[in-house]
C-alpha cells in the first residue's frame, strides 16, 4: 500500500493498482495488506483500475523476503529508460526491468515474470522488476 495521487492505492503482486477508500480505516503506506470491501461505481480517486471501498484491512506480513509476496507478472511493451530498460502496460504504468541473464528487445510485447527489487540503480516506474523469465505475447 502506497499514497497514491489523490486516494491510498493497494498494489497487487501482479502489479494491478486499485485506490481505496474507507470513513473509518486508517491507512498506513508501505504496509503489505488483505483487503476486502466492494468497487465503488464513482470515485474522486482517479487511479488505478478502479475504487474500493474498504470493508476490512489486514496486514500481512512484510512480504519483502523475496517470496510469493514479491512475485510479479506483468505484460506490456519494451523501451529503452534512462538508466534500465522498461516496461510500459496497457494500463499506462511502467516498471523498470533489471536482469543478468535475460536480454531485452525494446518494441516487443512481452509478458515478464519475476520479484519486485527491494533497491535498484533504476529511477523509473512504479518499482523494478528482477526478470526471471520474458516472453513475446500477442497484445491483449
Amino acid at each position: 500500500m502506497r499514497e497514491g495521487t489523490e486516494c491510498m492505492v493497494l498494489e497487487t503482486a501482479d502489479g494491478d493498482v486499485w485506490s481505496l477508500v474507507s470513513d473509518d480505516i486508517r491507512f498506513t503506506p508501505g504496509e503489505h495488506v488483505r483487503v476486502t470491501g466492494q468497487r465503488t461505481a464513482a470515485a474522486f480517486c482517479q487511479q488505478g483500475l478502479g475504487t474500493v471501498e474498504v470493508a476490512t484491512i489486514t496486514e500481512t506480513g512484510s512480504g519483502g523476503d523475496g517470496g510469493e509476496d514479491d512475485r510479479l507478472t506483468l505484460e506490456g511493451r519494451v523501451s529503452e529508460g534512462v538508466e534500465c530498460m522498461v516496461l510500459k502496460t496497457d494500463d499506462g504504468d511502467v516498471w523498470s526491468l533489471v536482469s543478468d541473464a535475460v536480454r531485452f528487445t525494446p518494441g516487443e510485447y512481452v509478458r515478464v515474470k519475476g520479484n519486485r527489487a527491494d533497491m535498484s540503480y533504476c529511477q523509473q516506474g512504479l518499482g523494478t522488476v528482477e526478470v526471471d523469465t520474458i516472453r513475446e505475447v500477442e497484445p491483449g
